[in-house]
């Protein structure tokens, strides 16, 4: 029962991600039609954006502060 249960969640869990792929990439298109870096831009922020909100910094080990 309990594998069964893992793959079910493995199953959900991998088509969250494909859905998250396929409307990443729908925006992407439609963004660069208003500019051509603007997609290049959102995901820069983004990504700097998860790297603020991560609790621990990844090269010393410690909480990251927020500068």
């Amino acid at each position: 029962m309990w594998a069964r249960g893992k793959r079910l969640f493995l199953f959900v869990e991998a088509s969250d991600l494909l859905m998250r792929i396929a409307i990443e990439d729908v925006l992407a298109v439609e963004l660069s039609s208003i500019h051509p870096t603007l997609p290049s831009l959102l995901l820069w922020h983004a990504a700097r954006f998860d790297r603020l909100r991560s609790p621990h910094d990844r090269e010393h080990g410690r909480n990251s502060v927020p500068v």
